[in-house]
């Protein structure tokens, strides 16, 4: 588990610790479904990086297979508001049982000249996004091959079943 602190002089401190999944599911799961974590976790409320340099923004949309790219800076704004609408659905068991069907890269070119990315899960429950990503022909429903998923990891050991 990856604990990062935010401190008042702007630095960020991260640890990782070893938790066994039980013990994860039972103490993490109701405090991944609470808005304070999800503000403090999620890089989409901390963008104002990407909201001060809104006429560099471009985004692509990739499901495995198909990635489609449109670069237009007033695009972010309906975005923003779409997933952090789907932030709401999203909590531990999500995250550690459903795989998402595709993500969202959101690059920007930082004041120094160079681009920076950030890249947004999408899964088959986030509505908003889709419906934006749908209305600004952005989405792409194809199947993605078998060949194209990635591998499951399996774990012998009983603590990470």
């Amino acid at each position: 588990m990856r604990f990062v602190f935010r401190m008042k002089n702007g630095r960020v401190k991260t640890r990782v610790y070893d938790v066994d999944r039980k013990t994860l599911k039972k103490y993490f799961e109701p405090i991944s479904k609470t808005k304070a974590y999800k503000q403090a976790y999620f890089q989409i409320y901390h963008d104002q990086m990407i909201m001060d340099n809104l006429d560099s923004v471009s985004f692509t949309y990739t499901n495995g297979k198909e990635t489609i790219k449109r670069q237009d800076s007033q695009l972010y704004k309906d975005f923003r508001a779409a997933y952090k609408q789907d932030l709401a659905k999203w909590d531990y068991q999500q995250a550690s049982l459903q795989k998402p069907i595709g993500q969202v890269a959101v690059s920007w070119t930082r004041a120094n000249g160079k681009r920076a990315k950030i890249y947004y899960p999408v899964y088959s429950n986030y509505s908003q996004t889709i419906a934006f990503l749908k209305k600004n022909k952005l989405y792409s429903a194809k199947k993605v091959k078998l060949e194209y998923q990635q591998p499951l990891d399996f774990y012998l050991e009983d603590q990470f079943g």
